[in-house]
């Protein structure tokens, strides 16, 4: 069931990227909470920032706050669905370190909670499989780095496209 879903991948994130975001305040550290399938557009995204920026991003697929988050910094947290049973715990501990909380779901408790705190909410479609969703995540991953200065992110996502598809059409049916 995957394999039909992530076939569409490379559309996926062409059809999200390039929302013009609002400019946020220019990211120091960034932590990137992310459940589900989540995590695979958070590396993806994030490996692009380790390479080309002094920027530390750490992806975090656990339910602890580490104590050196702190006002400032900002926190992504991403899931899909946004019903993972740690959001619910995980979120007023994120909140208290004053580090600055970017959502991005289609809905679920993670929704609620942002909304509730007035936290930066970047909506996905609904309806969506989790893997289906990647592409979607990978977009508003990139979208949210751009607007905290990350320059040239989506640009370079762009170009990349086209070999992914080309890269894709010459596998998917390959055995």
């Amino acid at each position: 069931m995957a394999q039909v879903f992530t076939k569409n991948l490379p559309e996926n994130i062409e059809s999200q990227l390039g929302r013009n975001l609002k400019a946020r305040e220019k990211a120091c550290d960034i932590y990137i909470y992310n459940f589900e399938a989540s995590n695979i557009a958070a590396d993806v995204v994030s490996s692009y920032i380790f390479s080309r920026t002094k920027l530390q991003v750490h992806t975090i697929v656990d339910k602890s706050v580490p104590s050196w988050i702190r006002d400032g910094d900002d926190v992504i947290i991403m899931s899909y669905r946004g019903t993972n049973k740690y959001i619910a715990t995980l979120y007023p501990e994120l909140s208290r370190t004053g580090a600055r909380i970017h959502c991005i779901t289609s809905g679920g408790d993670l929704r609620d909670l942002c909304e509730e705190h007035g936290d930066d909410l970047l909506l996905m479609p609904s309806g969506l499989s989790v893997f289906e969703a990647t592409g979607y995540e990978v977009a508003a991953l990139t979208d949210l780095y751009e607007s905290m200065g990350v320059e040239g992110l989506t640009d370079r996502m762009r170009e990349i496209i086209p070999r992914l598809k080309a890269y894709r059409d010459e596998m998917w049916d390959s055995e």
